[in-house]
């Protein structure tokens, strides 16, 4: 200001009664002089400038070397060379640091005539209305001082790295205070108006115990204070407030420096251990010429409300100004007083009625007993860096309030509801008061009572590294819990500056091994004892939690193999979550193993798991692999026929197995036998039986055999007897053979509809065992006796099972038929002797080869003789080929025919026709004793008792027999031939046709639908000529005599026969 006019000075009381009347003042008045001002240079001396012009002039600002820290203020002088009026334009330049090292002031004795070293007064110790606090504690004089630290090197992550400040001054009490302003987040000024405003607000991130009461408060209480900030890097700016003057000099002078300091920012220990200690080492860039102090306080006191009630609270947001008043409407009050404490730390959790709640914690900054509104407001919606009130307002029901060296007085915590379930909604609430009085942490290095840590009682030079340690020592009747201290680092005369919280959780509980499962991916798994499995690399998991406190600690997770250690091949998976209560902790995990390909047998993994105290717990698990299934032997044949609707089958096993019949699981005693029954059905039933050692489950939860051995066994139940197709007959009914040749056709069915090989069979001829083809048929040899043969057929299958019994009647006869011929005479005249006699009854009766008619037992013919002597032959014949045979001599004297004559050769003629249709009619005379079907497949019902009558024979074929010897010349046709002409030379009679059941037969034979045996036996019944016989080969004549005679057995006479090529 000038004061070429004077200077006018008024000094009056403000407040009636401050005692200030009748004190003696002194005013000291400086002047300043004008002076060129070095660090300024323009880039001209004069510009011209028209009216209403304007022109532009660069100003140079050149900062000496060396110059302090500070704002500094000077102007550009503008003259107007017309009118010779001047304009000051002022210039203001901030000199400041571009690290964390610096000093501030320090010149005592400036010369210049502008030092921010120097602070003045302007305080006002106005008391508030309740008289107990300053009204305006922002009054009195301020100096900044700009810092900025780069975002790189050691700062570009600066985790425990503090900014420490130590300012001094002259004299007490004078009280300079130290407030660091940081850069926060944007606000409507910045985010608007950046280029007023700048990018963003600064806040207060830390300061020194603000002067609030008529009263010295600092560090060291002597004229020095020391700040310790969270290390920041960007624009720092530190301002040095000077609240209160000694009062006996105008102003003061102050000098600071600053350094970093790193150590830990906190400690948080999980112990299982009531006595142990934590370790520090602290590095400073700064000299601490008195050396380091150190202490410890703690453990903490904690109150705790338990479900305290909380409403929905219901508020019009749009009508607050700001999130302090939010908290200060809300439903839940609670207060406190506090007093030299280090730490405040306030904890409320949720219940489950609960979503989200918001904490706020204000101080009784005008100390009236109550929280007034202004007390709780922000003009910029933030919190006061925990000096006046702090908060914690996420989007759940878990917040925190942790407050360092809270100042002294009345505190209200205040709980919003900001979304609650329930009519009300409940929450716990803690508050953890650590005070500086406290006992039972230590620093054993820093013995009491200077608290100078060893080694540092001459100083600690800078970038010296110190260790210390803290220990605690808890009583033995000490509770698992959280308790918590600090460590107080500082000078030897302002302990305390830097505040190290301090938790130990003493966690006396290990974390629990919850649940475990082997999974076998490529085998099976034994379910009953989840150990035993197939699969040569499982997959083993457990499930870990720490219910308790939630510090389940990964790298205390181990894994060994039959001993030697594979946590490498484990899988862990500890994740920091959210538990129901909505608390963020280690509180689950998970160990997957999966091993490399172990070896058959038993093998032990041993599972090891700790917390962040160091509890561990421990888990063995018996691996088993097992890949033998367990041994089965099936007593009995593999097929086997029964007529029982059951069967009892027996199995060999080992004990402890389990065996399955096709249904459920039978358990193997100590004998290793099993025996069951089990139902059968009409048939064949195929019986699959297993054993297993355990079993896994399927996706129905059925059991699945771990390791399984089978066998297969085939219950026939047949109660169906097997039956003759075609009936057992004989080759001959009537045979003078010494045996006959009984064939036939059976067929085998083990359940309606359901055939079986007829060569299974057990079938008996004449109780002789004869095997039964493949088709069914079956041929026997039986020896026969004179006489009748009744011919027993028997058939069982392999369950027992007896077809109807069936009989073959054969007769043997070799005795000749009887022979009687009438008297002859020896010697006639006449050209024609009649011959008549007896033959048994069905004997064939040929004179002279012709057949002679017979009626009844008697016969009777002509026969033709020739001019001298005759031989005349009477042959009979019976059915078995049996043969009687007289032979007479007459001699014939021949003279002229006479008349008479010829009557008798139409007489003879008469004869001859008669015997074309005896020959004609034969089959008709003697029948045969079944007419043969269509086909060979054609049943015959098999008798069912013997016959006592004798079947009629066929008729022989003629030609059978050789002429006799002593027949005349000639064959039986030229005889004939002779009669007819002597009859005159009249033709032989047409040839009968043939049977039409023969050509049916020779239609089947040829068709190849029945074999040549069946075609010659039923052609020989219909007194059919058989076609001629393919001549055999000899070699195959010569077996069948040795095999027939007995020489040989069935095997080699089939042997041979598959070498010659006549068997398959």
């Amino acid at each position: 200001m000038s004061v070429r006019d004077g200077l006018a000075i008024r000094l009056s009381e403000s407040l009636a009664g401050s005692g200030l009347l009748g004190v003696r003042w002194t005013f000291t008045i400086e002047l300043y002089r004008r002076a060129d001002w070095a660090w300024i240079t323009p880039s001209t001396g004069s510009v011209p400038l028209a009216a209403r012009g304007n022109a532009t002039v660069n100003v140079r600002v050149a900062v000496p070397a060396g110059t302090g820290l500070g704002l500094y203020e000077g102007f550009v002088l503008v003259a107007n060379q017309s009118s010779g009026r001047t304009t000051a334009v002022p210039i203001v330049v901030n000199v400041g640091s571009t690290g964390t090292d610096f000093r501030l002031g320090g010149n005592l004795v400036p010369t210049p005539l502008y030092d921010n070293s120097r602070f003045f007064g302007g305080n006002d110790f106005v008391l508030n209305t309740a008289g107990t606090a300053l009204l305006r504690t922002y009054a009195g004089d301020w100096r900044f001082y700009y810092i900025d630290i780069p975002d790189s090197g050691m700062f570009e992550n600066p985790h425990g790295l503090k900014l420490v400040i130590d300012l001094r001054w002259t004299l007490r009490p004078s009280d300079l205070d130290i407030v660091v302003f940081g850069r926060a987040n944007a606000d409507s000024f910045s985010t608007s108006a950046a280029d007023r405003y700048g990018p963003a607000p600064l806040s207060v991130r830390g300061k020194t115990d603000e002067l609030t009461t008529p009263e010295f408060k600092t560090a060291t209480n002597e004229s020095e204070d020391v700040l310790t900030v969270d290390l920041r890097a960007g624009l720092n700016v530190v301002g040095i407030h000077v609240t209160r003057l000694n009062g006996t000099a105008p102003d003061e002078w102050g000098t600071g420096v600053a350094g970093w300091a790193r150590v830990r920012p906190s400690v948080d220990i999980s112990t299982p251990d009531l006595a142990g200690q934590a370790s520090f080492t602290f590095l400073t860039s700064l000299n601490l010429t008195g050396g380091l102090r150190a202490s410890a306080v703690g453990p903490a006191s904690t109150t705790s409300v338990r479900d305290a009630p909380i409403p929905q609270d219901w508020q019009s947001w749009w009508n607050f100004p700001n999130f302090g008043e939010f908290l200060w409407r809300g439903a839940f009050n609670y207060s406190f007083n506090l007093t030299k404490a280090l730490i405040l730390e306030v904890h409320l959790k949720g219940k489950v009625d609960v979503s989200d709640l918001d904490l706020g914690v204000f101080r009784d900054i005008n100390g009236n007993g109550k929280l007034d509104l202004d007390e709780a407001k922000d003009a910029n919606s933030k919190n006061r860096g925990g000096n006046e009130w702090m908060y914690d307002a996420d989007g759940d029901a878990d917040e925190t309030v942790k407050w360092l060296a809270p100042p002294d007085g009345l505190y209200f915590v205040k709980v919003l509801g900001f979304t609650v379930n329930a009519n009300p909604g409940h929450f716990d609430l803690d508050v953890s008061i650590t005070l500086a009085t406290g006992k039972g942490y230590e620093v054993p290095q820093a013995p009491k009572p200077l608290e100078i840590v060893r080694g540092t009682e001459t100083g600690l030079a800078p970038f010296t590294p110190v260790d210390f340690t803290m220990a605690w020592d808890f009583p033995g009747e000490t509770v698992d819990g959280d308790y918590g201290g600090a460590v107080l680092l500082g000078l030897p005369s302002a302990p305390g500056v830097l505040i190290i919280p301090v938790t130990v959780g003493l966690d006396r509980v290990p974390p629990s091994i919850v649940g475990f499962s082997l999974a076998a991916l490529n085998g099976r798994l034994d379910r009953a004892d989840n150990r035993t499995t197939t699969d040569a690399s499982p997959t083993l998991t457990w499930s870990l939690a720490d219910p308790v406190r939630g510090e389940l600690d990964w790298t205390r997770v181990s894994v060994a193999l039959d001993g030697p250690d594979v946590t490498s091949d484990a899988s862990i998976f500890v994740q920091l979550t959210q538990n129901a209560a909505l608390a963020w902790g280690f509180w689950e995990g998970t160990v997957k193993f999966v091993p490399r390909a172990i070896s058959e047998g038993v093998h032990e993994v041993r599972l090891v798991v700790g917390d962040l105290a160091g509890n561990t717990a421990s888990q063995t698990i018996v691996l088993i692999l097992d890949t033998a299934a367990p041994p089965l032997a099936l007593e009995g044949p593999s097929l086997r026929f029964t007529r029982d609707a059951y069967a009892t089958l027996t199995v060999d096993s080992q004990p402890g197995a389990h065996v399955s019949f096709g249904g459920p699981w039978i358990d193997v005693d100590a004998s290793g036998r099993v025996t069951t029954s089990v139902s059968l059905s009409p048939g064949a039933n195929e019986i699959k039986v297993t054993a297993a050692d355990w079993f896994d489950v399927d996706i129905h939860g059925d059991p699945v055999p771990g390791n399984a051995n089978t066998a297969l066994v085939t219950v026939v139940q047949d109660t169906t007897p097997p039956r003759f197709s075609r009936a057992p007959s004989p080759d001959a009914a009537v045979t003078r053979a010494d045996a006959a040749v009984i064939s036939g056709t059976i067929q085998e069915s083990i359940a309606p509809g359901v055939p079986w090989p007829a060569s299974d069979a057990a079938l008996t001829v004449a109780g002789i065992p004869t095997p039964v083809s493949s088709d069914g048929t079956f041929l026997a040899i039986v020896p026969l006796t004179e006489g009748d043969n009744t011919i027993l057929v028997r058939a069982t299958d392999l369950a027992g099972n007896a077809a109807p019994l069936a009989w073959a009647n054969v007769t043997r006869d070799t005795q000749a038929p009887a022979l009687t011929v009438d008297p002859m005479p020896t010697r006639v005249t006449s050209g024609y002797v009649t011959v008549s006699g007896h033959a048994d009854p069905g004997a064939l009766v040929t004179i002279n080869g012709a057949v002679a008619p017979a009626a009844g037992t008697g016969f009777l013919k002509d026969v033709a003789l020739s001019g001298g002597p005759n031989v005349i032959v009477v042959r009979a014949e019976d059915l078995s080929g049996n043969v009687a045979e007289v032979r007479f001599a007459v001699e014939y004297d021949a003279e002229p025919t006479p008349v008479w004559q010829w009557a008798s050769i139409v007489v003879g003629l008469g004869v001859l026709v008669s015997l074309i249709a005896f020959l004609l009619g034969r089959n008709y005379l003697f029948p045969p004793a079944e007419e043969a079907p269509d086909e060979e497949a054609a049943e015959t019902p098999p008798e069912t008792q013997p016959s006592a009558a004798t079947p009629t024979e066929a008729v022989a074929p003629l030609g059978s027999e050789a002429t006799p010897a002593e027949a005349p010349s000639g064959t039986q046709e030229d005889e004939f031939a002779r009669i007819g002409e002597e009859l005159g030379g009249r033709e032989e009679p047409p040839e009968a046709p043939e049977d039409p059941r023969v050509a049916r037969l020779r239609e089947a034979y040829a068709s190849g639908r029945i074999s040549r045996e069946a075609f010659e036996a039923n052609l020989q019944r219909f007194g059919g000529a058989a076609p001629a016989a393919e001549p055999e080969d000899p070699r195959i004549v010569k077996l069948k005599d040795a095999y027939r005679s007995g020489k040989i057995s069935r095997e080699a006479y089939e042997a041979n026969l598959r070498r010659l090529g006549k068997l398959p």
